[in-house]
């Protein structure tokens, strides 16, 4: 449960930082959106916030591209506040930021293991889990953890302040953290981008130009033009 959001926030800690908060206006869930089945898997997990106010901070490109990311091994980068510590559940009050490897979606069904919980070893499989709208990727020391759902999933571009970073994907579930055997799973922005796209532009006085422009063409397709 949250009741506002704050953009370009990096030390949780710090009260001098400047950022700004904004209250949300509506929130939009999936409609397909399924929480829970087989007890690890969510699809569809999106959710698009309209705001009260326009920030002052560059949107950031989503991928509407099925075959980007692409190869096997291709870096991503996935940040946020999440669970630095499984011990104790300590959270990063500094936004962190690791690289992952991008693993396909026909290898990450053939994933299977053990998970040590408080009592015992439980098995899992991600065997006809893994869906169209799902990104794998993985590391062998470093994963998003509880606490970072939601956050990005990008290739990094060259520019600063992240201008031509490209979202692909939204931090949705995994099977422990950093394990050795399963990857995180992400909700993947390019499968869902005609329904991202149309929210936003229906829901926002001034869509970006990439979006606006996508809308467009999906409207003319669909009128025949």
């Amino acid at each position: 449960h949250f009741d506002g959001i704050s953009i370009g926030r990096h030390n949780l800690d710090d009260k001098s930082e400047l950022y700004e908060v904004f209250a949300f206006e509506k929130m939009e869930i999936h409609p397909m959106y399924v929480n829970k089945i087989e007890d690890i898997k969510l699809d569809y997990d999106f959710l698009v916030v309209k705001l009260y106010g326009r920030s002052s901070y560059p949107v950031l490109r989503m991928n509407g591209n099925s075959d980007i990311p692409q190869n096997a091994g291709d870096s991503l980068n996935v940040m946020g506040w999440g669970i630095v510590n499984l011990e104790t559940n300590e959270k990063a009050s500094v936004l962190q930021e690791v690289e992952i490897k991008l693993m396909l979606n026909k290898e990450c069904e053939k994933i299977q293991g053990f998970l040590e919980t408080e009592s015992n070893f439980k098995m899992y499989s991600l065997e006809g889990v893994i869906s169209e709208a799902m990104i794998c990727a993985k590391d062998d020391n470093e994963d998003a953890c509880q606490g970072d759902s939601g956050g990005p999933l990008v290739i990094l571009g060259n520019s600063s302040y992240g201008r031509d970073d490209l979202l692909v994907g939204v931090v949705s579930w995994g099977i422990g953290c950093a394990h050795e055997h399963f990857p995180g799973v992400y909700a993947r922005v390019s499968n869902q981008i005609s329904w991202i796209s149309k929210l936003v532009c229906n829901l926002s006085e001034e869509p970006p130009e990439d979006i606006k422009k996508r809308c467009s063409n999906e409207e003319m397709a669909a009128n025949g033009v």
